[in-house]
């Protein structure tokens, strides 16, 4: 939890039956004013480490690192410079190294820094080539000699009774057959993407959704006439059973499959965070009053894209991911929604395997969403609590 006050993140630890408990450093301290936290591994070590948009006064992010008990030590440089007052951080892999990067949302100066993680690569040591043990060669087993018999007096085959066949009832014409195959086992890197298909796509106008274990913090989503299942900034690492199910006619089939998302190379030797070497500037440009962030893949290419809120302009801003760090406007670069947008999450809200979005509209009283931004439909609202401020997705009902 990020203490805006007291300038530190407070660090708890479940116990495993829904309570927590103080680790020995329960505070961790931050520059001033830290708003924001996300998760990453940036140093490769396997331990989950901070950052934290915070420090509004000194415009940077704080990199804190994991040490595998529940505390947090700071790295050799362990603040990070970004735009004019950050508001929020979300951390990825930007450019497909395996190595965990970050963006900063930027209120003060209207834009996205993008930060790229880098790491002296640790040397792998090789594995020593067996050497082949001879394999004994086999004796030549005799063929044995074998005498005829003679040849026995023939029986005649009795007469066959002739039955007359029935004529056979017409039966009902069967309800179809769910049309959809087999998914092979994927493995992804973490914070990756990938588009997995089935052997067979679904038959046209089934229903056909996805499904996993609630460990699973990316965005899944599959599409209903090809049947490929989209995975998008996956995390965390670990292996998770995916459930695609196709209904159709009152028939209902499940194809399973595992998804194994493993962790980035080991760091030997100095971490950091370097600017985007492919952009003149490190930034993203967005809307007035830059606000939140969130990740999913709209154009469908398997490349991280970035959609961001701007509190002013009562637009959602969405950039593109080229795959090397970088973020490019789309034809349709900002997409209205209502007043003073805030909090902003990408899910799959209508099953049709398109990343669509839901924002928290603060001064409107109400949250709203975009399907498909690839065409984009009316916004939908519905009324909650009085200036909402985070939006959140995920599987409220126990509907497959």
């Amino acid at each position: 939890m990020a203490n805006l006050i007291s300038n530190s993140v407070s660090i708890r630890l479940g116990n495993g039956s829904g309570g927590f408990v103080s680790p020995a450093v329960p505070e961790v301290t931050v520059p001033l004013g830290p708003e924001s936290i996300a998760i990453g591994d940036f140093n490769g070590d396997r331990m989950q480490d901070l950052a934290v948009a915070a420090n509004s006064l000194t415009d940077t992010v704080s990199i804190r690192l994991g040490n595998g008990s529940g505390g947090f030590i700071s790295p050799v440089v362990p603040e990070v410079t970004v735009g004019t007052n950050p508001k929020s951080v979300v951390v990825g892999d930007f450019n497909g190294d395996g190595i965990h990067d970050f963006v900063a949302a930027n209120t003060g100066s209207s834009t996205v820094s993008i930060r790229l993680g880098t790491c002296t690569l640790a040397t792998p040591t090789p594995t020593p080539t067996p050497t082949p043990t001879p394999t004994p060669t086999a004796s030549p087993i005799p063929t044995p000699t074998v005498t005829p018999s003679p040849n026995p007096t023939p029986t005649p085959n009795p007469t066959p009774t002739l039955t007359p066949t029935p004529t056979p009832t017409p039966s009902p014409t069967p309800a179809p057959t769910p049309a959809i195959g087999n998914y092979p086992a994927t493995v992804v890197s973490l914070s990756g993407s990938a588009f997995v298909p089935p052997t067979n796509p679904p038959l046209p106008g089934s229903s056909v959704t996805v499904s996993t274990d609630l460990r699973f913090k990316g965005l899944i989503a599959v599409d209903r006439v090809s049947g490929s299942v989209q995975i998008t900034n996956a995390y965390p690492a670990g292996t998770y059973e995916i459930v695609v199910t196709e209904r159709t006619g009152g028939n209902a089939a499940e194809r399973r499959f595992n998804l194994n998302i493993v962790r980035g190379p080991a760091c030997n030797g100095p971490t950091g965070f370097g600017l985007v070497q492919t952009n003149s500037v490190p930034t993203a440009g967005s809307g007035s009053t830059f606000s939140r962030i969130a990740f999913g893949d709209f154009n469908r290419d398997g490349i991280v894209d970035m959609i961001s809120t701007n509190f002013d302009a009562d637009t959602v801003s969405v950039r593109l991911g080229n795959g090397d760090g970088g973020f490019t406007a789309p034809a349709v670069p900002e997409v209205n929604v209502g007043r003073a947008p805030q909090g902003i999450k990408v899910g799959d809200f209508n099953a049709d395997g398109k990343h669509d979005f839901a924002v928290a509209n603060n001064g409107g009283n109400f949250a709203g969403s975009a399907r498909g931004l690839q065409r984009i439909t009316p916004l939908q609202r519905m009324g909650v609590a009085v200036k909402p401020r985070e939006a959140a997705s995920g599987k409220l009902d126990r509907r497959t």
